[in-house]
């Protein structure tokens, strides 16, 4: 039998496959999620939950405290949890999975992978990488292989805290330290999650190999955790089948926790395309009051350093900047890890604990699959297809898009924030055929529902204008004189029968093959803009190399990057 929600084939007796089944409604047990009540941490559906400004708070919590509905009490109230927990309470993390041989060389490659370490009220999962390879750094004789890793996964998992990313660290290291390493990173994050919180289930993944390869299992776990859903239970299983390496997995919580997904799908992460972004965290004492930064810097920075640097404005405010209680000040994305340095020097802004540059898959799109038809289609994906436009209308703040496909029909939402992307999606008519890019929400027999996240054209339907033909004396525009004559006004002469011309002219207001986007404060992060397209090309072929640097991290902001290796991909066997 199928699946009620994706279709996929489930011998499950209520019809629910194990792909949809980790994200069912807590509140009513009947429909998916869409996301999670930030005051209890219960995945909830759009029923049994509101948004208020961008957060979910679920319909028992509402009940219990009716002024969680309003955004500023509600800013108001994980503020002030986020204050208690600037410094968290300590969260032992145990092993909980070992699967492999231990290498027996003279050096070792380690990947330290780690996911789902922050919630609402603060902690950054890049904070606890960074705190990570500062400390291996400095306490370690080691050879680091690459930039810490920032990896974005799929962006609609309910699960996510704001941009659902796992993080990894690559790095060689003598096996006379292999054992103290393996003892001395758990400890340090156990500082360093948000385990109390109902949705964090934080996990740290240590994978080692005699050389610098990771084992296609876990190379498999990155290209399925950032295009579809992967729940930790399918996971699981196909880890058995791991030929090379040695893994290890601690958590906080007893049971396999959901952190397994992108800690080792960060782990086995291979890029293609790439970019960077440099982070740079508050000092403690700062965490929970307004951000120090001088937005003045911040335009001139971009004036000067856009398109190497992307990402840093629209319009008159600055993106670079997180909005909540967590340790991150800011984050500046760029092409180079050295101009991402540099954009970094130009801005002033407040005292600062530690920066690192990661390397990282955003604003490459990989989070997008093309299908065909209706049938490859699964909530929680986003997925290209090829479309032809039924009706585009306004309804109060949204627009919505109706289009056929084969094998049904395409039902897309396009939001306020979404402005620029609204305008160009109701200058769409019927029978225009586009490429749609939609994150589905649902999918109902023969119909998937989503937010569209871009749209390309490929034809536009031209405008058709019907007139009366010439008089073929003068080739003045002749008149319909009664129903069955047409006569020239100009010389008299009358023509039995009427005739008419019609008139294709084509469309000027959209241009065929161009991607059409939201303004850039409402992309995803894994939203690729128009700018990156010649550097993509670049990187793809193969026409840049990337150097790593020294430092790569660092507690002072006036330091001299050198360049020391070029940065190559660990093999996949």
């Amino acid at each position: 039998m199928k699946c009620r929600f994706c279709g996929r084939d489930t011998r499950n007796r209520n019809r629910i496959c194990e792909y949809c089944e980790p994200f069912i409604c807590e509140i009513c047990g009947e429909a998916l999620s869409r996301g999670y009540c930030a005051i209890c941490g219960k995945l909830v559906c759009d029923n049994d939950s509101r948004l208020v400004g961008f957060a979910r708070v679920c319909t028992k919590c509402l009940q219990r405290n009716p002024k969680l509905g309003d955004y500023d009490y509600l800013k108001k109230t994980v503020l002030m949890e986020a204050k208690r927990f600037i410094s968290p309470p300590r969260t032992d993390f145990i092993k909980i999975l070992e699967l492999g041989d231990l290498p027996k060389g003279k050096e070792v490659y380690v990947h330290i992978g780690l996911d789902d370490f922050d919630s609402p009220y603060g902690l950054c999962t890049t904070y606890a990488a960074a705190r990570i390879a500062y400390m291996v750094r400095k306490s370690f004789d080691v050879r680091f292989l690459d930039f810490p890793l920032l990896v974005r996964l799929n962006p609609n998992i309910p699960l996510k805290t704001r941009g659902n990313a796992g993080t990894a660290i690559r790095i060689r290291v003598h096996i006379e330290d292999l054992n103290n390493l393996i003892e001395s990173v758990p400890k340090l994050v156990s500082k360093l999650s948000h385990g109390f919180f109902r949705k964090t289930q934080p996990a740290l993944a240590m994978y080692m190999t005699e050389r610098y390869v990771v084992d296609q299992v876990l190379n498999r776990a990155y290209f399925k955790s950032v295009r579809s859903v992967y729940p930790p239970k399918v996971l699981l299983q196909e880890l058995r089948s791991m030929r090379t390496g040695y893994l290890i997995v601690y958590s906080s919580k007893q049971s396999i926790p959901r952190g397994i997904v992108g800690a080792v799908a960060a782990i086995g992460a291979t890029f293609d395309d790439y970019t960077f972004e440099l982070l740079a965290y508050r000092q403690r004492k700062n965490i929970g009051k307004e951000r120090d930064i001088n937005i003045k810097s911040v335009f001139q920075m971009n004036k000067e350093l856009f398109p190497l640097t992307f990402g840093n404005v629209d319009g008159n405010r600055i993106l670079i900047a997180p909005k909540g209680p967590d340790p991150v000040l800011f984050g500046i994305r760029g092409e180079t890890p050295e101009i991402v340095y540099k954009a970094f020097q130009m801005i002033e802004h407040e005292d600062i604990e530690l920066w690192a540059i990661f390397r990282t898959n955003q604003a490459t799109s990989t989070h997008i699959r093309s299908i065909k038809n209706v049938e490859e289609a699964h909530p929680y994906e986003t997925v290209m297809i090829e479309c032809q436009v039924i009706s585009a209308d306004r309804k109060n703040d949204k627009v919505f898009l109706k289009a056929s496909v084969v094998g049904g029909y395409v039902e897309g939402i396009a939001y306020r924030l979404q402005r620029t992307l609204q305008s160009n999606i109701l200058k769409l008519r019927p029978n225009d055929k586009i490429k749609l890019v939609i994150a589905i929400t649902e999918k109902t027999g023969n119909t998937i529902r989503g937010n569209i996240e871009e749209f390309v054209p490929i034809t536009l339907e031209p405008e058709t204008i019907t007139k009366n033909s010439r008089c073929p004396r003068c080739c003045a525009r002749l008149k319909k004189k009664s129903k069955n004559i047409m006569y020239c006004k100009k010389c008299g002469l009358r023509i039995q029968g009427v005739f008419k011309i019609t008139i294709r002219i084509p469309r000027r207001e959209l241009s065929i093959g161009k991607r059409y986007l939201p303004p850039p404060k409402a992309y995803r992060h894994l939203t690729m803009p128009n700018e990156r397209i010649y550097f993509r090309a670049k990187k793809l072929f193969g026409k840049v190399q990337t150097y790593l640097t020294e430092p790569l991290l660092s507690i002072e902001k006036e330091v001299t990057l050198i360049k020391t290796e070029t940065i190559r991909e660990p093999e996949t066997i």
